[in-house]
């Protein structure tokens, strides 16, 4: 296993003015994230060979999907990591409700486009650091938002989010549901093509159900709060309607968002 090594970000704490969209902010007040602000930023380091393309990925604004289920499982006025930041769209809303910020992502390109909301970022990978790179139980929640299933060993990465939380601290993770109506019909015919981006995404190491989601959090030692299925078009029946199931969870839940709790 490797020593614990992070490149921090060039631009830290109150430093960092300089919002997603470009240009200098020397007001310090907390960035307005648009629905285009997402990857504004990556131009400025297309020369660069990030570790994923940040610019691949974007925030999601529908109100059962997944981003807005994470957001809305995490308290106001937390302390909160962020892992798997990117270009800090979920940390920016965050930051919003009065939460503080931090962020990590194995992408230096992105860490370096972070909004100045963000109190401390550092590049770092997962699946080689044994500890986050600030002290034990120093977070209400920490959000790790479709990160786990590009790890080697998400298993890990779990037990390092674990020591970094404080005791009944919230972790909440989005996992992509591998066992949607759309991965079967396509295995129906012998298919199962990668792509770009979504649930077959080609950077996917690892494939989750709602049933290995959540034995996955489990075995890691924390205590499940809410398991929810996220979905543009069907989120809401899914969540509010109990006749829905499991299997309908399952069937047409297009994202896993699972609440836990820190021993």
């Amino acid at each position: 296993m490797k020593s614990f090594q992070c490149a921090r970000s060039p631009r830290t704490g109150n430093e960092r003015r300089r919002e997603i969209a470009g240009g200098d902010d020397t007001s310090g007040s907390i960035p307005t994230l648009r629905r285009d602000d997402s990857d504004r930023c990556g131009n400025k380091h297309n020369d660069q060979e990030a570790v994923v393309s940040f610019a691949r990925y974007r925030r999601g604004w529908a109100r059962h999907g997944t981003h807005e289920t994470v957001l809305r499982l995490v308290p106001d006025g937390m302390k909160v990591l962020d892992v798997g930041c990117s270009t800090g769209y979920l940390g920016a809303s965050l930051a919003e409700r009065s939460c503080r910020v931090w962020g990590l992502d194995r992408d230096p390109a992105a860490v370096a486009c972070l909004p100045s909301c963000y109190e401390d970022s550092r590049a770092c990978d997962l699946d080689e650091i044994m500890a986050v790179p600030w002290p034990d139980m120093s977070f209400d929640v920490a959000i790790a938002a479709d990160v786990l299933e590009h790890l080697r060993d998400p298993s890990r990465a779990l037990a390092v989010l674990r020591r970094a939380l404080k005791p009944n601290g919230l972790l909440v993770v989005s996992l992509p549901n591998v066992a949607h109506l759309s991965v079967r019909m396509r295995l129906l015919i012998g298919r199962f093509d990668y792509t770009e981006t979504g649930l077959l995404d080609k950077t996917h190491l690892r494939f989750f159900t709602f049933s290995t989601a959540t034995d996955l959090v489990r075995a890691a030692g924390f205590r499940l709060e809410r398991v929810v299925a996220s979905s543009d078009r069907f989120g809401y029946a899914l969540n509010r309607f109990s006749s829905a199931g499991r299997f309908g969870r399952g069937l047409l839940g297009y994202g896993i968002v699972i609440a836990a709790r820190a021993p």
